[in-house]
């Protein structure tokens, strides 16, 4: 086993996701797409995030995602997890996708007792080829 260390990786092409290929040549894994990190109470905001361009806050716990460069489809794998901090307890669910467009994304991150309620903090990545 050898160990390359290296301070940048760069794709070939522009806009493009880097891939990780095996010594035949084979597709082995990529990098994320897209991620971010946001505050779903009070005026919400974008913590931290990678191509990303807004959030847009739609109605209790539903945002759209919107992306700086678009997906090549809407077939992209999408995974996060939201939380509602209250008291000592804290309640985690997992994002409930009902839109994927290549340009964006309509996300529902927390349903307490079936109602749909902001969440303290949330997180979503999306994957693709």
């Amino acid at each position: 086993m050898s160990t390359l260390n290296l301070g940048t990786i760069k794709s070939l092409t522009a806009d493009t996701p880097t891939v990780f290929k095996d010594s035949s040549d084979t597709e082995i894994g990529q990098l994320c797409r897209a991620w971010v990190t946001l505050n779903g109470q009070g005026v919400i905001a974008i913590l931290d995030s990678f191509n990303v361009s807004s959030i847009t806050d739609i109605n209790a716990g539903q945002y759209t995602i919107t992306w700086d460069t678009d997906f090549d489809n809407a077939y992209y794998c999408v995974s996060g997890f939201a939380g509602v901090l209250s008291g000592p307890t804290t309640n985690k669910q997992d994002p409930q996708v009902s839109l994927i467009a290549v340009g964006s994304m309509k996300v529902v991150y927390c349903n307490v007792s079936g109602t749909n309620v902001d969440p303290t903090y949330a997180c979503v990545a999306a994957f693709a080829n």
